[in-house]
């Protein structure tokens, strides 16, 4: 049978898994399963949900192969509810902003990594906590959760145990004072891992013959996908559901840790990113409504006088605020559907540029940015792309599958194999320049309309 690990990208949506082989030292095949169960509400899966497909996936590949190792790139910001079941709340869960919760976690952010925002698990416990929600919320996320129904052993790696909020990411430790806060005490918190090194063996009865079979941590979903692409560029891109900008950095200390959240990966690496709430769910919600046909466009002959902020979702990166509200602007009843449309991938695009920008103020990467998610299928919107970024944009074969490539590397460097990333590179989209002014513009119009929100919200 043939000798191999398994890469787990466990999604909200699907499980993707990579196989990557140790003897011909490469990503054999690819799957996408879809989950069996439903979300139980916006936001909140049970954990069965996941570990159900998990397990059976493993037992699949078993019947053919010789499985060493697994490990995964999970959901980050994420928490545990132990309740008549375990529940995820993911990081996509409707939380309202608490200005109290927000000033103790203000307190933490030069350390923390983590700005301030209802995304971080830090902030939506402690407000629980403060609005006496009797909740049994457990010290920990999917991630670690995922590892301990295998192995027996509460762990998880640093990199998404540092996106709770709850880390001193420049030392590497938990923020002891910020646990009291959420009712916790460090003897309760998981074992702190580096991503790719060995937790322990499978102990799930569920699991045939599992205790052959190694468990490595893996990091989470966005920083495993750059970990994937990081000998074709250090920077790398997801225009997913939602979207974000994320590499590594070997020195942390010029970096606002209230501008862009910084992880820790291991003894001497950070990754250091942005993310916005807003991606392609926006463009999929006109599709929805019949307004959207990406085929009936023609970008080259939109007028360019509107401006689209896609802030559905308030927005994260670079803004971190809630209060901003979905807004369009410089229209008149002389444009047509064509320009409408046309404006909002333009929104989207500029998105994803407005938040590079932000994250290469901290991460110098001048040449070259790896593209991953379902907006790489979009020619419209990477037109946009490549008309606002300066550097090339580069689509490898996989692209989808960017986060389970990474996790099949952590579990191939688990199992004591030094993987070899064989990705093609297909596509390389050439920076045109023909919408930077327009850009620029639509950047001055995001700033005061952020600052005018924000400003009402406070009010």
């Amino acid at each position: 049978m043939e000798r191999i690990v398994l890469g787990m990208d466990v999604g909200t949506s699907a499980l993707k898994v990579s196989a990557y082989s140790t003897g011909s030292k490469r990503v054999i095949l690819s799957r996408n399963v879809k989950y069996v169960q439903e979300e139980v509400r916006a936001g909140v899966s049970r954990l069965s949900k996941y570990m159900d497909m998990i397990v059976q996936v493993i037992n699949e590949f078993k019947e053919t192969y010789d499985v060493v190792c697994v490990a995964f790139s999970t959901q980050m910001y994420s928490f545990i509810v132990e309740d008549e079941e375990t529940l995820v709340y993911q990081w996509n869960v409707p939380w309202e902003k608490d200005e109290q919760t927000a000033a103790i976690i203000r307190r933490y952010t030069n350390i923390s990594g983590c700005p301030v925002d209802t995304l971080f698990p830090a902030y939506k416990i402690i407000s629980a906590k403060r609005q006496g929600i009797k909740w049994n919320i457990k010290p920990y996320g999917l991630q670690e959760a995922i590892v301990h129904s295998l192995t027996g052993i509460l762990a998880g790696d640093y990199c998404n145990m540092s996106s709770s909020g709850f880390m001193n990411v420049k030392e590497r430790e938990w923020n002891e004072e910020l646990l009291q806060e959420a009712g916790f005490n460090i003897g309760e918190m998981p074992k702190k891992m580096i991503f790719n090194e060995v937790v322990g063996v499978i102990v799930n009865p569920a699991v045939k013959e599992g205790h052959r079979i190694k468990v490595a941590c893996g990091l989470g979903d966005g920083p495993s996908a750059s970990y994937a692409s990081k000998d074709i560029s250090n920077i790398a891109a997801n225009i997913g559901t939602s979207m974000a900008i994320r590499g590594f950095m070997k020195n942390i200390d010029h970096v606002d840790f209230g501008s862009v959240w910084t992880f820790a990966v291991d003894e001497d690496t950070w990754v250091c990113g942005g993310i916005s709430s807003n991606g392609s769910s926006i463009l999929d919600h006109y599709r929805k409504i019949k307004m959207l046909q990406d085929w009936e466009l023609t970008p080259s002959s939109a007028n360019l006088d509107i401006s689209y902020f896609p802030w559905k979702n308030g927005e994260r990166t670079p803004y971190w605020s809630s209060n901003l509200k979905e807004t369009i602007v410089g229209a008149d009843m002389n444009f047509c559907k064509n320009d409408y449309m046309c404006a909002i991938f333009r929104g989207i695009a500029y998105t994803i540029a407005n938040m590079y920008d932000k994250v290469n103020t901290v991460i110098q990467e001048n040449d070259m940015i790896c593209m991953a998610g379902g907006g790489v299928n979009s020619e419209i919107l990477m037109y946009y792309l490549a008309g606002t970024l300066k550097v090339k944009l580069a689509v490898l074969r996989d692209f989808d599958y960017l986060g389970a490539y990474g996790a099949a590397y952590a579990a191939a460097e688990a199992a004591g194999e030094s993987p070899m990333r064989n990705q093609d590179l297909v596509k390389i989209y050439i920076p045109t320049g023909s919408f930077e002014e327009n850009f620029e513009k639509w950047r001055k119009y995001a700033d005061r309309f952020a600052s005018l929100y924000e400003r009402e919200g406070e009010a």
